[in-house]
């Protein structure tokens, strides 16, 4: 897989400038909704309550989870993904938005039946994992702040 570019994705703007530990995930898929509960890393004097966030996708079409070492994507935009802070042992940006991707126009020409342009490409990258999901544009992202 290749895209055109990778930005960074803000679910919501006041997130915190730290990578994710892991995530949990649920799918609900009567709703075609999948629910991300994003766990960050975490530095000794920060508070519990702010260590987790979840994301909620509508509208999903496919979605695939990946092992660090078989993410196929070659997403490497230093830009988007290295953190503006130093953060105790390392780690990167944990929410990607792709712009041009190819996983998209493959998902659209084996349905047949909708639009690529109709969706989005978006990644949540945790220190081992890489979860890529494509949803609908207009409904694509929910946030509860310190689950």
């Amino acid at each position: 897989m290749t895209y055109g570019s990778v930005a960074r994705w803000y679910p919501v703007p006041e997130l915190a400038e730290r990578p994710a530990s892991i995530f949990d995930l649920n799918w609900q898929g009567g709703e075609q909704r999948l629910i991300a509960t994003v766990r960050y890393a975490m530095n000794a004097d920060e508070n519990e309550n702010s260590s987790s966030s979840v994301v909620t996708f509508d509208d999903v079409v496919a979605f695939q989870m990946l092992d660090e070492n078989m993410d196929v994507t070659e997403v490497t935009d230093d830009d988007a993904m290295l953190l503006k802070l130093p953060y105790p042992y390392g780690g990167r940006w944990p929410y990607l938005q792709v712009h041009a991707s190819d996983w998209i126009k493959q998902l659209a020409e084996r349905d047949g039946t909708w639009d690529a342009a109709d969706f989005q490409h978006f990644v949540i990258t945790s220190r081992n994992m890489h979860l890529h999901v494509a949803c609908h544009t207009p409904s694509c992202t929910g946030y509860d702040p310190a689950v």
